[in-house]
């Protein structure tokens, strides 16, 4: 439901959103004021996600309660699947504000323990399959053992509320997929797929960092395999 006050709503459509007021708070904090701003921790000036203060500019976030109690690993797979569909069909569909129109998948149900299992799996399996649709997801909740780009002990995922984000694959994500704590498998996956999607529209130098850590990153496959 997406709140217009030049229209009415009914009692079903308020009770909706007032049961999911608290779970969209806790989301709405996260994303304008901590992920949109800078952090002391954070390693290097500038806001710790800075896809995040465009994107709000341009009011291109959509945000979406996936409204089930302890869902399974089968429940969530089938609500991003449903939801990965539904973005690619949401406004905008051209331009720049396609490029920053990102959604977010909250997830109250999920308690606090169980979202590592839950929420990190499911990311890493659908990442490699994304990067190559251009595509990124995020994995967010208060567990998170993902460190920052700048500071190994900075945290940024670190979320209240377990969250999956989804948005267009950009230029700017290279450095997220050539993380050394990754298998070089992986590696490889993300890189493919980055240069699958993106192709000629990467500048030289993000096409030939890619090249360059793809090879790496191959190079270090057959060594493993050889052992």
């Amino acid at each position: 439901m997406k709140l217009d006050c030049k229209q009415g709503y009914t009692l079903d459509e308020v009770k909706l959103f007032l049961s999911h007021q608290e779970a969209l708070k806790k989301a709405y904090d996260y994303v304008v004021n901590f992920a949109a701003k800078p952090h002391p921790e954070r390693g290097k000036p500038g806001a710790v996600c800075p896809f995040l203060p465009k994107a709000i500019k341009l009011d291109t976030i959509w945000m979406a309660v996936v409204d089930k109690q302890t869902p399974n690993r089968e429940e969530i797979i089938g609500d991003l699947e449903h939801y990965i569909e539904w973005f690619k069909h949401i406004n905008p569909l051209t331009g720049e504000e396609r490029r920053y129109k990102s959604l977010i998948l909250i997830f109250p149900g999920i308690g606090e323990n169980e979202a590592p299992t839950l929420i990190d799996s499911i990311h890493q399996m659908y990442k490699r399959h994304l990067v190559y649709h251009e595509l990124m997801i995020g994995d967010f909740h208060a567990l998170s053992t993902t460190p920052g780009l700048y500071n190994p002990t900075f945290y940024p995922l670190r979320s209240s509320v377990p969250m999956i984000a989804i948005r267009y694959l950009i230029e700017e994500d290279l450095p997220f997929l050539t993380q050394p704590f990754d298998p070089p498998e992986v590696r490889i996956q993300f890189l493919e797929g980055y240069l699958h999607s993106l192709g000629d529209t990467l500048s030289t130098h993000s096409r030939t960092t890619a090249e360059s850590a793809l090879a790496q990153a191959r190079g270090e496959r057959t060594k493993s395999s050889m052992k």
